[in-house]
């Protein structure tokens, strides 16, 4: 089974996006609420709604999610924020050199099965050189077609 990885979260705060379809992909998603910063008067601070970093990864989930369903990619969607069991598979299986310094990996992290693929950026540049198959560790459509 292909695994992918991501958060998901409304704008401000609201209530997870639950997973999609589930066959040879997963695509874990959540939601990461964070307490509001309250900025004093006497402060002349800007503070960024702390839902703007939920945002981002909510936009990098919907366009992983949007090329498996264009691609008709099979994918399982699995909220990481609503089991701790899927977050610790996550946290474990990314390999120790793909982790940040500190903290932890942020969805959307991609899997293919145990084999772990790669976070976002590296979905993109693979999109962007035309090599997400490979990057999938799948076969590419030109290559299945051409065959006869």
């Amino acid at each position: 089974m292909t695994r992918a990885s991501t958060a998901a979260a409304l704008p401000c705060c609201e209530s997870p996006v639950l997973g999609q379809l589930s066959a040879e992909w997963q695509l874990c998603t959540g939601s990461r609420s964070r307490p509001r910063r309250s900025s004093s008067a006497q402060s002349s601070r800007r503070i960024p709604c702390p839902c703007a970093a939920d945002f981002l990864i909510k936009k990098k989930q919907q366009d992983v999610v949007r090329f498996l369903e264009a691609n008709k990619i099979e994918f399982e969607e699995v909220d990481i924020t609503m089991s701790e069991e899927q977050r610790q598979w996550m946290y474990k299986n990314i390999p120790p050199e793909k982790k940040p310094a500190q903290g932890n990996p942020l969805p959307p992290q991609i899997f293919n099965g145990d084999r772990y693929c790669g976070d976002y950026d590296s979905f993109f540049e693979s999109k962007e050189s035309n090599t997400v198959f490979s990057f999938l560790g799948l076969k590419s459509r030109l290559a299945s077609t051409a065959e006869p």
